[in-house]
């Protein structure tokens, strides 16, 4: 069974509201387990994601960036899944946040 993982920080609930159908739709796959994590939950919980096949992340932008709550989770993961050989993690971007940062 594939697990994907969606992480979010939501400032004023609109990014929930976002994640919380997400996971709907993640769940409803045939084969797949959806584990629903709020930025602070994923600090600590990172072995857990790291069973995870997919990880979506969500947040709001402000001033142009990312949330410092996800910054914040995304600097802790980091430490740890920089460190790690064998996986791949591949960044990317919803059309929605266009300046969320991601490689392309």
């Amino acid at each position: 069974m594939a697990i994907v993982a969606i992480v979010y920080h939501s400032g004023f609930g609109h990014t929930k509201l976002q994640a919380e159908a997400v996971h709907r739709g993640a769940r409803s796959v045939a084969g797949v387990e959806a584990r629903l994590y709020t930025s602070e939950e994923g600090i600590s919980k990172l072995d857990e994601l790291d069973q995870a096949d997919a990880i979506i992340f969500g947040c709001p932008t402000y001033m142009g960036n990312i949330s410092a709550e996800m910054k914040k989770f995304i600097e802790v993961a980091a430490k740890k899944w920089f460190t790690q050989s064998g996986k791949t993690r591949w960044p990317a971007r919803s059309p929605i946040h266009p300046r969320f940062p991601a490689i392309n």
